[in-house]
This record gives C-alpha cells, sequence and structure tokens, in this order.
C-alpha cells in the first residue's frame, strides 16, 4: 500500500495492487469526520480517465453527504480495519519520507 496523491487535511488516495483507497475528512464544526473507503469500480475508472479532477469531485460528492447526514454511501465503501491500518502505516510513512526531504 502506498500514499499516491493527497490534498491537505482533506483526502488521500492509496493504491495496493489494483485496488484503490480514499483517506477522508471533513470538519463540519461540530465533529470530525473521517473515513477509510475502497473506491469502486466505476470512482477508479474516473479516476483513470480524469486523474485529480475525478478525485476532487468524489470529495466534493461525499462531504455534501456528511453535511446532510446521509451515510450510505461512505458505509458501503467502507474498509476493514486491517485495510485501515495499511492505510495509515502508508501515510505515517509518507510522512516520515517528506520530513526528512
Amino acid at each position: 500500500m502506498q500514499l499516491i496523491q493527497q490534498q491537505a487535511h482533506f483526502w488521500e488516495l492509496y493504491q495496493q495492487q489494483d485496488n484503490y483507497y480514499l483517506g477522508f475528512a471533513i470538519d463540519t464544526g461540530d465533529a470530525m469526520h473521517c473515513w477509510h473507503l475502497q473506491l469502486t469500480d466505476q470512482q477508479i475508472l474516473a479516476y483513470q480517465e480524469q486523474g485529480r479532477a475525478a478525485l476532487e469531485q468524489l470529495a466534493k460528492q461525499l462531504s455534501q453527504q456528511v453535511y446532510q447526514a446521509n451515510f450510505s454511501q461512505l458505509k458501503a465503501q467502507q474498509v476493514d480495519a486491517v485495510t485501515e491500518a495499511k492505510m495509515q502505516a502508508a501515510f505515517q510513512q509518507w510522512h516520515q519520507t517528506a520530513s526528512n526531504s
């Protein structure tokens, strides 16, 4: 698993083989919501075709859902604890490498 793109303090995109994962955080004012999601085939295809723009659109869509308290898509794509730990380890590795540069 490795971090391949990010928008600081908002989202990170990870890749492990053919799978893509999105770490996503949003502050609604009363709470910080953090999600670790596995991208669907359709979302992966959009990313492969449109690049970062597709991720920014997805993050905007997910933010709107959080503000509307609609967590169904987020819960449906949520990863298991093992995958979440791999994502967090990849972020720590990236952060350590970036700090040493």
